[in-house]
């Protein structure tokens, strides 16, 4: 354990207050937050999960999913138990819901990731499959040693952050995929124990301070499909960027929601339709292989990158452009 960042004592209470994310916890002696990972011992606050990690492996970048961040190659993908979520549909409750405290891991040390990340030929380290903010700290200390190794760090995140939480990551950050699970504040609070304003500040703030960023949306049928919610989704994005790629995933029944069934082709190809009548120039279905994920140039619709499940192949691209047309690809490429 490490005293854990962002957290303040009052002077009229021993509870301990977290200023990680917007839930900011008003946590008593011997207890945790809500994403069990922060514990008030005796009036300071540690970080449970320093350096335990449940998942240490390479993975496709397009696993993440990130389509338009070095397409092709591999990140090494790592996390921890927790989460300041606790979403109905969540395919990795097993750890995400989990309190560390009733699991025994062995430590991990930052060098050691850059180590295994190296010797796996990996481009960039990513902290993904549970929520990255709740282990900001091993974050921090990893991030510290990836310049002089030429390594890239990689969020995949749900976007609960508070601004001082942001304000940490930012500098250390090169790419993030951000969940954008619903356009309704009632979803999020029914379904995720959360609310939607903190999660459109992220986007807003990670793409301003000119962090790759690209959007996941997943379809859960009769609970965020409709056109209304998706026309909102498309056209927050379009108004930040309309190159940011959106991601529109299909659902599997999974957790507390394992009586709804999987979305359907037409509902996903439905989504893409309303996307690209916004104006978005970049929009990928997941999770249904039999609907293609090419990068197209939106100009002259090259194919750019052809992709089969998460292998990406490069088609007419090179030095950042489409090579019939010339036209600028939105990314980082090698």
């Amino acid at each position: 354990m490490i005293e854990a960042v962002l957290y303040t004592r009052n002077t009229s209470s021993p509870k301990l207050k977290c200023q990680l994310c917007p839930h900011f916890c008003q946590i008593a002696n011997n207890r945790t937050g809500i994403c069990h990972t922060r514990k008030n011992i005796n009036g300071t606050l540690y970080a449970l999960n320093y350096g335990k990690l449940v998942t240490a492996r390479p993975d496709p970048i397009e696993k993440k999913p990130l389509y338009h961040f070095y397409p092709g190659h591999a990140s090494y993908s790592i996390s921890s138990v927790g989460c300041n979520l606790a979403c109905a549909n969540c395919q990795n409750h097993t750890i995400s819901q989990q309190d560390i405290s009733h699991i025994d891991i062995a430590d991990t040390t930052p060098q050691e990731v850059i180590d295994a990340a190296l010797e796996s030929g990996c481009d960039s380290i990513s902290y993904t499959y549970t929520e990255p903010t709740t282990m900001v700290e091993f974050i921090l200390a990893t991030a510290k040693l990836t310049p002089k190794h030429h390594l890239k760090n990689v969020m995949v995140s749900n976007g609960y952050m508070s601004d001082q939480g942001i304000d940490l990551l930012l500098p250390h950050v090169q790419a993030i995929n951000i969940d954008l699970k619903s356009f309704s504040n009632s979803f999020y609070r029914k379904f995720c124990h959360a609310t939607l304003p903190p999660i459109l500040n992220t986007i807003k703030r990670f793409y301003t301070a000119g962090v790759h960023i690209e959007i996941t949306t997943l379809i859960i049928p009769e609970l965020n499909d409709s056109p209304e919610e998706l026309h909102q989704i498309g056209t927050f994005i379009h108004d930040l960027n309309p190159e940011i790629p959106w991601h529109i995933s299909r659902f599997h029944p999974a957790y507390k929601l394992n009586t709804i069934p999987i979305t359907p082709s037409d509902s996903l190809t439905t989504a893409r339709n309303i996307g690209r009548d916004i104006g978005l120039h970049h929009i990928y279905i997941g999770n249904a292989p039999e609907i293609p994920s090419h990068t197209h140039c939106h100009n002259c619709q090259t194919t750019l990158f052809a992709r089969s499940t998460f292998t990406a192949t490069r088609q007419s691209f090179a030095n950042g452009c489409c090579q019939k047309c010339q036209t600028k690809l939105f990314g980082q490429f090698h």
